[in-house]
């Protein structure tokens, strides 16, 4: 697939988070006392937490096209993209978090492991981290190290050792109850796995099919709103692995074909303009990762506003308020912190990964033209030491008072002998020599 930018997956991004700030807009309703009974009507209560499943897919995605199709990485660039993306804002938005816990009387060393390190296995239990929602990240970290890992080995047989490697960490799931297995060989990586079928999926499928596979997906959620899905929107069982396999197959696979068939159909025309409400779909969706993070805050400030000032609103007033607010405080974050990041990450990390050996297709990306022009570059300064060597000889052997008429002049680089080294005559020659009509 052509290396370019993909909007309806931006816009996917979005619709994730949003449903995320959704179902936990609702709980914001419930602790305060008043439930939407309009918004969370039925199985619409809990479906939000199906946005999860939706980033997991679509990441997937992206690490395949970005990191192995489009421009093949080195497993070291790979991992310093990976954690400058997530851990830098991550840290700073959990920070706050860990005074409250420890204010709370519940911070304890495997939060701070599952925090820091994103290593929810460090106990007899599993661990979730200081900022709740950060439970998805350590299964993100978790997909990278295998993918980073399948990198350093081969990268030609890229996607069979990482196929085996997670087999082999589901098979010391079944086999033991060590919590680091449980944690590795979670079913839920299995929706990155998509992601990445996906990216192999959808050049070879027409937009036309592309609809098809839409409609199935938006089929499948359907199903699921009709006939309910048990248990699995619980993250507490989800990321134990309990309920895993069976969120994988209920939401997992209607999440994969909602994004295969948005990456099929997503061809821009390059000469048709971009609506204005795309554009700020595709921003919301640049920032869907600033407001999952954020939404948190925004709904602990309005909750203790809110009893502080023993403010009373309908249920769907105050979903509504968490669901606005929500995305607002996200994309202020975004602005004011994770784009600065971002740029600032861009700059400092091109010093680390310049130590590196670059790839074959790097070296093969350098242009023809820039390096002729350096080759010209380096000969022009070449003949310029030449001829301010030459016109010195010159003027000191013909002596201050010589008007001799085929005297050179140092400020004459168009002068027949103004370069005489055969180097030189043998580039005047040459069409790309300044000075050759004359």
């Amino acid at each position: 697939m052509p290396k370019q930018r993909l909007m309806n997956v931006q816009a996917l991004r979005f619709v994730a988070a949003a449903l995320v700030v959704h179902t936990h807009s609702l709980d914001l309703s419930q602790r305060l006392g008043q439930p939407d009974r309009l918004s969370g009507f039925g199985n619409l209560e809990n479906f939000g937490a199906f946005g999860v499943d939706l980033f997991f897919v679509i990441s997937g995605f992206i690490i395949a096209r970005t990191a192995i199709q489009s421009r093949p990485v080195s497993a070291a660039t790979f991992a310093w993209r990976r954690v400058w993306r997530v851990a830098p804002i991550y840290f700073l938005m959990s920070a706050p978090w860990l005074f409250l816990a420890a204010d709370w009387k519940t911070l304890t060393g495997s939060m701070l492991m599952a925090t820091f390190l994103f290593w929810p296995a460090a106990g007899a239990t599993f661990a979730f981290p200081a900022l709740f929602v950060g439970w998805t990240l350590m299964f993100e970290m978790a997909f990278y190290t295998i993918v980073a890992a399948s990198l350093q080995v081969s990268k030609r047989w890229f996607v069979l050792l990482l196929a085996v490697l997670y087999a082999s960490f589901w098979t010391l799931r079944i086999a033991t109850d060590a919590p680091a297995f449980q944690f590795l060989g979670n079913p839920i990586i299995l929706e990155f796995m998509m992601g990445f079928a996906i990216a192999w999926i959808a050049p070879q499928i027409s937009p036309r099919v592309g609809i098809r596979v839409l409609a199935c997906g938006v089929a499948g959620v359907a199903a699921n709103l009709v006939f309910g899905f048990g248990p699995i929107f619980d993250a507490s069982v989800t990321a134990t692995g309990e309920v895993a396999f069976t969120r994988v197959l209920r939401w997992g696979l209607p999440a994969a074909l909602l994004a295969l068939g948005v990456v099929a159909i997503d061809t821009p025309d390059r000469a048709r303009p971009i609506s204005r409400a795309k554009r700020t779909a595709v921003f919301l969706g640049d920032a869907s990762y600033a407001i999952y993070l954020a939404h948190p805050y925004v709904h602990y400030w309005i909750e203790r506003i809110f009893r502080d000032h023993q403010i009373v609103l309908p249920g769907l007033a105050i979903t509504s308020l968490g669901i606005v607010t929500a995305i607002g405080g996200g994309v202020l974050v975004y602005r004011l912190i994770e784009q600065p990041l971002a740029r600032f990450g861009a700059r400092a990390l091109q010093r680390p990964l310049a130590t590196h050996r670059p790839l074959a297709a790097d070296t093969r990306n350098v242009s023809a033209r820039r390096r002729s022009e350096t080759d010209l570059a380096l000969f022009a300064a070449r003949c310029r030491k030449i001829l301010a060597s030459d016109a010195w000889a010159l003027t000191s052997s013909r002596g201050p008072s010589s008007t001799a008429p085929d005297r050179v002049s140092s400020r004459d680089p168009c002068s027949p002998r103004a370069c005489r080294a055969p180097s030189c005559r043998a580039r005047a020659r040459s069409p790309a020599w300044p000075c050759r009509d004359r």
